[in-house]
């Protein structure tokens, strides 16, 4: 008696799993069929789905770069093997003014929609009751409820995964990062321009008072590490992100002063050692003092340092009037005293 039971029973679920087999082919085969009626549909929304986001992309762009609020979404790096400061494109940013949760979103709406529609005019035309293509069978069997049911399942499956992975985000990241100089607006460029014309006199200046001190003076060689941290601190950075730009003209100031001062009273006092002039300070003293050469600088020394605190003291270029006329007195002093041109 137990033997005949377990056999009906293998025989059951024998049977049972034949019928869940076939059922589970015949469920596969309707996805597919349906899947094929509704690929052209889906196809078609998709580009519809990505053309409304480039749309809006290309609308938030403009209006963004009208009112130059697209360089918010650009922050100033620096970038430490140059020792130039550059825009670099913020993903962070982009979110804010960007809404590309909103642009995403737009775009799915606009696929399911235009599946949705063009799935119930095939609904209505008795797509699903008929030969789906030439070459495969019908849904015959099924109820076409059935079969348009599942492609509204089948198609916002499709519409729910393609925004991920066609990710546009990446790509619209890729065209900011090329073409940051096209969006930051003129004030910003001109500024980080100048930013950097500071920055890079100031890491100059640090480098010749570094080679002109070296270890003669411990306190100054101190001093001008503590500066070359300064210059490369996140305190730089988080005054530039906010935009502070004399904020930050004025801190390289203070620094390349003191640059200057360091690197005159260097210069200074390995004059004092080299010669045994009295304490009045002639004028070619004074010169090479507010130059910061030495008294034995060749012409083409003097020069070189006369340009460079030309640039960075000229009134055309923001500098300080006065002392624009001290250092070209300076140099007439020295020209007189090389005799040079």
């Amino acid at each position: 008696m137990d033997n005949a039971v377990k056999t009906i029973l293998i025989i059951l679920a024998v049977v049972a799993g034949i019928l869940l087999l076939g059922l589970l082919i015949g469920f596969i085969y309707l996805l597919f069929q349906v899947g094929i009626t509704i690929l052209p549909v889906c196809i078609f929304s998709i580009i519809i789905m990505l053309l409304v986001q480039m749309v809006y992309f290309k609308y938030r762009i403009n209006t963004l770069k009208k009112s130059q609020a697209s360089t918010n979404l650009y922050t100033p790096k620096l970038d430490f093997q140059t020792g130039h400061w550059f825009w670099k494109y913020e993903e962070s940013q982009s979110a804010l003014y960007l809404d590309l949760s909103l642009m995403r979103f737009m775009g799915s709406l606009t696929g399911i929609f235009l599946t949705l529609f063009f799935l119930s005019r095939l609904y209505s035309n008795g797509s699903f009751d008929r030969h789906i293509w030439w070459f495969w069978g019908n849904t015959a069997g099924v109820p076409a409820g059935v079969s348009v049911f599942t492609g509204f399942l089948l198609s916002g499956f499709v519409m729910a995964i393609a925004p991920k992975k066609i990710n546009l985000i990446l790509f619209f990241s890729k065209i900011l990062t090329k073409n940051a100089d096209f969006f930051i607006s003129p004030g910003d460029r001109i500024n980080l321009d100048q930013t950097n014309n500071l920055f890079m006199m100031a890491l100059q200046f640090c480098a010749e008072a570094k080679k002109e001190i070296q270890n003669s003076d411990m306190a100054s060689m101190i001093e001008l590490e503590q500066i070359s941290q300064a210059l490369v601190s996140e305190n730089l950075a988080f005054i530039l992100k906010n935009r502070k730009w004399q904020d930050f003209k004025a801190i390289m100031e203070g620094i390349i002063a003191d640059i200057l001062r360091l690197k005159q009273s260097g210069n200074s006092g390995a004059g004092n050692q080299s010669n045994s002039w009295g304490n009045t300070e002639t004028d070619e003293e004074k010169a090479c003092r507010i130059l910061g050469v030495s008294l034995n600088a060749t012409p083409d020394e003097i020069r070189e340092a006369y340009k460079k605190l030309a640039m960075f003291w000229h009134p055309d270029k923001g500098g300080d009037d006065k002392m624009m006329k001290e250092i070209n007195w300076a140099y007439d002093i020295l020209k007189r005293e090389k005799q040079f041109v």
